[in-house]
């Protein structure tokens, strides 16, 4: 079979499976085979933005629902279940030295079952709070000023999406880093 180092004879590369950044989706930086979310279909699908929350949220009150709409229509081919991943990417991520900046987030999906030309709309809510990310003393925090793509794809390269931006007086923790 294979002799007992096999494993210490493969060559190693950028990505690691025991230490960050590069694990997942939201970190990795190199070309990846495949994006999260490619899969296989055999019918040709329309994916259009059909309604979006407002482009600007005040984050220091509290969490807010945003709302988006996404039409998905099928256009030609067999019958099939459709799925739409919805991401938020932070457009200039604030980091610290030796931090590597978040890429992407899921933050839902949907998916319908069409035949040819059926049309149905797939609703998405983003949670604010789901914005927050680790500042340097491991708490979550949104930071108001920062820019979003909230982006709707079907994973084979259709994508649609709207801009997000944050407002507020102050960053505003969420969720506190644990003191013991």
């Amino acid at each position: 079979m294979y002799p007992p180092d096999f494993v210490n004879q493969l060559p190693l590369n950028d990505m690691s499976v025991t230490t960050p950044p590069g694990r997942t989706h939201m970190y990795y930086t190199g070309e990846a085979e495949f994006t999260f979310g490619t899969g296989l279909s055999y019918s040709t699908i329309a994916l259009e933005l059909a309604s979006a929350a407002p482009s600007t949220v005040d984050v220091t009150s509290g969490a807010s629902e945003l709302e988006y709409s996404v039409n998905l229509r099928h256009v030609s081919g067999p019958a099939g279940k459709q799925t739409v991943l919805a991401f938020w990417n932070p457009r200039n991520p604030k980091t610290t030295a030796g931090q590597v900046p978040l890429k992407q987030k899921l933050f839902g999906y949907a998916n319908a079952l069409l035949t040819e030309g059926m049309e149905t709309t797939l609703r998405f809510t983003l949670n604010t709070d789901k914005l927050a990310v680790a500042n340097e003393d491991g708490h979550k925090v949104i930071e108001p000023g920062s820019d979003y793509d909230i982006v709707f794809t079907d994973g084979n390269g259709l994508e649609v999406g709207a801009a997000l931006r944050t407002s507020g007086e102050r960053a505003r923790v969420v969720e506190p880093y644990p003191m013991a």
